[in-house]
């Protein structure tokens, strides 16, 4: 389910400009040191030729050969590669988790007492890692007596041949991907409970769905074929909704809402569970109320192509500048260390304004987004910062907040020009809830065929 058409950009289209001007402001640069460098001392002109080495060697040598298969660097190169190259390489990376996902799910079933075969899971001459063959896990127990957090994966059929004859079965990578990571030692902090919310208005013809739903508690909007006449914008919002108020009858501390093309990252409950532990923590460490005021939510994604310096969200310029000021400065230290300062660089203030910007230009360069992936080392490095407006694959939602979402939204009608999660970035300002944005990502968009817009997405937008 994709959302607001706002945020549909083609993510190579912006990177042509920003070479560019990349490249623009290195031949300023250049000139600019040049000519200063011709009427300084020799130290002067030494440091000239110094810094357009550094400048030259970094931007066309080192990180065009370091960052051409990164993505959102302004070097990827796989852009180049026309529309129906992507989506082939796309779906054959899909067609790999599916396969996972069959043989996992397979192990499931017979946990649970079924023939994976006679599900429509398929057959597999290879089992990967066994679980437990005595119970279902806890998890997906009917009778869990307490729910910490209910996540509820809201899930309507793709594609149906509309386009071409594959079968992309987002909702079956994503149940196999909550299942092992619920099986994990790391995800026991708190009770967990999974659901799916069939929304689909054919519901017996959705037949991935109805094959999971033998394991996995499922809600279901509609219990026949049901023919609707509304804008398919405001359909998403009352399935929204629904799925959202049908997670609250379990009574849920938290309430975590997905979509099914939204695949969970690795380390999604130790960063989550962290994040709640931290807030509901006080200075010394005493469990306490959570510090969070009682209506807000947090979102674990949000598209990777709006991550970047070019976005232009608030905290991000400040974000920049600070680093390239941090490793400035530090290069002078190392300069310092190696007794160059005195030979080479005669003004410090200089020295540390070209280092700034020479660091400031190769963050660009290599992409914030791919910057964010060194935070994932460790739970501690992951960061919380105002939510953008733009999306909702993935929010976590306190059970007072979700209360009001589903209060507020339900009173809300929603077309074209204001999908939901405009609706809910005017709840915000309407009623002063807070939102966040916990970055990096805990999720990965994987739903190339778009149900909500009935096409075929471009990959470089997933």
């Amino acid at each position: 389910m994709i959302n607001h058409p706002k945020c549909l950009s083609t993510g190579h289209a912006t990177r042509g400009p920003h070479m560019k001007m990349l490249r623009r402001i290195f031949l300023l640069l250049q000139h600019g040191t040049i000519a200063c460098g011709k009427k300084l001392p020799y130290p002067g002109r030494l440091a000239s030729i110094h810094l357009i080495t550094l400048y030259s060697v970094t931007f066309f040598f080192l990180l065009p050969a370091l960052c051409y298969q990164m993505r959102h660097s302004i070097y990827f190169l796989e852009n180049l590669k026309d529309r129906d190259q992507q989506i082939e390489m796309f779906n054959a990376e899909n067609d790999k988790r599916i396969q996972q996902a069959n043989l996992y799910l397979q192990n499931v079933y017979k946990a649970g007492g079924n023939s994976a075969e006679t599900q429509g899971l398929g057959n597999t001459d290879t089992l990967i890692s066994e679980m437990d063959k005595q119970a279902i896990p806890h998890f997906l127990n009917e009778q869990e007596p307490r729910v910490d957090i209910a996540i509820t994966i809201i899930s309507v059929s793709r594609n149906r041949h509309k386009f071409d004859s594959y079968e992309p079965r987002y909702l079956t990578q994503t149940v196999w991907h909550y299942l092992h990571l619920l099986s994990r030692p790391d995800a026991q902090h708190r009770s967990v409970k999974l659901f799916l919310c069939n929304v689909d208005n054919d519901p017996a013809t959705y037949h991935e769905l109805l094959n999971l739903s033998s394991i996995v508690h499922t809600f279901q909007r509609f219990p026949n074929k049901f023919e609707f006449h509304i804008n398919v914008f405001e359909k998403e919002k009352q399935d929204y909704v629904y799925c959202l108020n049908a997670s609250l009858s379990w009574n849920p501390s938290f309430v975590l809402l997905v979509e099914d093309d939204s695949l969970p990252r690795d380390e999604l409950f130790p960063v989550m569970n962290y994040v709640l532990d931290y807030f509901a923590s006080d200075k010394k460490g005493h469990k306490t109320t959570l510090m969070f005021p009682d209506k807000w939510y947090m979102k674990l994604y949000h598209p990777e192509r709006l991550l970047g310096y070019w976005s232009m969200e608030i905290e991000r310029i400040p974000e920049l500048a600070s680093l390239s000021l941090l490793f400035g400065l530090l290069v002078i230290c190392l300069y310092q260390c190696l007794g160059l300062r005195v030979t080479i660089f005669t003004n410090i203030n200089a020295t540390w304004f070209f280092l700034s910007l020479y660091f400031c230009l190769v963050f660009i360069a290599i992409g914030r987004q791919n910057l964010l992936e060194l935070r994932r080392l460790s739970k501690y490095f992951f960061m919380l910062t105002p939510a953008p407006s733009c999306c909702t694959p993935a929010i976590l939602y306190p059970s007072a907040g979700a209360k009001a979402v589903v209060d507020y939204l339900s009173a809300t009608h929603c077309k074209a020009s204001f999908a939901k999660d405009m609706a809910l970035e005017e709840m915000r300002y309407k009623l002063g809830m807070k939102a966040y944005l916990l970055q990096p990502n805990l999720f990965r968009h994987i739903g190339l065929y778009s149900s909500l817009r009935t096409k075929i997405l471009s990959p470089s937008v997933v």
